[in-house]
């Protein structure tokens, strides 16, 4: 059960960011120089051209920057979430351990009282 959660978590919150990641690097459709000459006839409107893709570029830069850090933030959480998963499997299993001693106690005291008992049956005399 905590193994499917896990496995939600990371489905939910790794996956997605991996998915806009691609997206922003398939998005690198930036124009070069010449397709700029190419659109822009009148020099002016090749200049703000330019300052317009230099522009989107930068903001592209950032905005890959940025899922850059929230992929390294989300990959700790991830890596958090799975030490603390196997933390509380280590604790489940150790816990289970515990339990398996404490009757294997249990039915061993049982058994001897069960044996003190034919002992004395068989040590005293019969009235």
């Amino acid at each position: 059960m905590l193994r499917t959660r896990f496995n939600l978590l990371r489905q939910s919150i790794v996956t997605p960011i991996l998915y806009h990641r691609e997206q922003i690097s398939s998005d690198h459709s930036i124009f070069s120089d010449e397709t700029l000459n190419h659109l822009f006839s009148n020099q002016s409107s090749l200049v703000v051209g330019k300052v317009v893709r230099d522009h989107y570029e930068k903001l592209l830069q950032e905005k890959s920057r940025t899922y850059d850090d929230l992929l390294r933030e989300k990959s700790r959480t991830y890596e958090f979430v799975e030490e603390l998963y196997r933390t509380v499997l280590d604790e489940k299993q150790q816990m289970k351990r515990e339990l398996m001693y404490l009757e294997e106690i249990i039915h061993s005291q049982g058994l001897m009282e069960e044996f003190r008992g034919y002992l004395r049956g068989i040590l005293q005399p019969r009235t």
